[in-house]
């Protein structure tokens, strides 16, 4: 019995023992979970000040972007955006912007704010189109830079849609020319001549190659340029607006394409000026586009695409006397140029509507819209 006893103490002991080391164990976990908890509740604290740290901020910069269109004169809101940036962790400097808008109301906001002028650099509505609500760029240096991804363009005009025309800064050495075994007449009545050739074009096909190589191509929309043949001769000496009906005689509808006529004449300042024979009426002189330089008609003048295309011979896509033959910009001189001919091409191409940009751009060559995808 003695040695029963001995053995249940000994038992109990152990067994004491175990539940001491099991409590122990348990204890330690608790602490460990505790510890845990406690940090993770810091943590989340912690996010939670910052967030609201940079929430506040946020509101103080939509606040200002809401607002400052309402002093005078207007003020910057340059501290409330850095401020929000450094908090988020952006760049001062980056393309990033609490704040976007379309194009067409980010531009047409700036120009409501700032009037732009520079001179007669501005964005004016375009009169030619009776009844609709589009804009061009115009003058010497309009503040109209935009940057698509990793390139950098130049926007010609908001249609009243709100499809945004660009130009992309990088022009390519190429002919018109047209494809081997294209022919000369479309197969479909539907189609023009001058739409037919201009898209079995090595320019068209060349612009291709350059369209590919963008970013964001899927944001981008068909558009219908007008590519009618105007003619040279001066016994068909037309006013400006004449000179557009007959390029709308014939339209191609494309993703990109390059400068037309209408696209270099409306980007003067001069056009959209009563105090000029170019002015777009039919009551104002008539002249010939071939006769350009003549500076009494100043439409080549106050004109950023000639800034832009400088003294390199740059392809229209605007046919002249016969589709062998294209008009083209050099300097401030229109000429015509032989289709097999190579000569600089840029690309033009067309941004939807519901495209954003970051409204801390202001359209100039340093500060340019940039493409937002928030």
């Amino acid at each position: 019995m003695k040695k029963l006893n001995n053995k249940g103490f000994a038992i109990s002991t152990m067994l004491y023992g175990i539940l001491a080391m099991i409590i122990l164990i348990l204890y330690l976990i608790l602490s460990i979970l505790n510890s845990g908890l406690y940090t993770k509740k810091q943590m989340v604290d912690d996010e939670e000040k910052y967030i609201n740290k940079c929430a506040n901020r946020q509101v103080a910069l939509e606040k200002c972007y809401k607002t400052y269109n309402y002093t005078t004169p207007a003020v910057s809101c340059s501290e409330e955006y850095d401020a929000y940036t450094s908090c988020m962790g952006y760049e001062a400097n980056s393309i990033y912007s609490a704040s976007t808008a379309t194009i067409k109301e980010a531009v047409l906001d700036y120009a409501d704010v700032y009037s732009i002028t520079e001179g007669n650099s501005t964005l004016v509505f375009d009169e030619s189109k009776t009844g609709e609500s589009r804009y061009v760029f115009v003058g010497a240096n309009p503040k109209n830079y935009i940057r698509i991804g990793s390139k950098t363009g130049r926007i010609m005009s908001i249609e009243a849609n709100g499809v945004v025309k660009v130009i992309m800064l990088d022009p390519v050495s190429s002919k018109i020319d047209t494809e081997s075994g294209a022919g000369i007449s479309p197969s479909s009545p539907n189609q023009t001549v001058e739409a037919y050739r201009w898209e079995r074009s090595v320019a068209h096909n060349k612009l291709y190659q350059e369209y590919r190589k963008l970013e964001y191509t899927n944001k981008m929309v068909d558009y219908t340029f007008d590519i009618g043949l105007i003619q040279p001769d001066p016994t068909n000496a037309q006013s400006l607006l004449e000179i557009y009906n007959d390029a709308e005689k014939s339209k191609f509808s494309s993703v990109y394409g390059t400068i037309t006529m209408e696209d270099y004449l409306k980007a003067s300042a001069n056009a959209h000026d009563n105090k000029y024979n170019c002015k777009m009426n039919t009551s104002y002189s008539k002249f010939k586009l071939t006769n350009l330089s003549d500076n009494s008609h100043k439409c080549n003048l106050e004109n950023w695409i000639n800034s832009l295309t400088g003294s390199d011979p740059t392809w229209t896509q605007t046919p002249a006397n016969s589709l062998d033959k294209y008009y083209v910009i050099h300097g401030t001189k229109i000429e015509t140029g032989d289709y097999n001919t190579a000569k600089n091409l840029y690309l033009v191409v067309c941004l939807s509507s519901k495209l954003t940009v970051n409204t801390s751009g202001d359209g100039s060559q340093a500060n340019p819209y940039v493409i937002s995808l928030k």
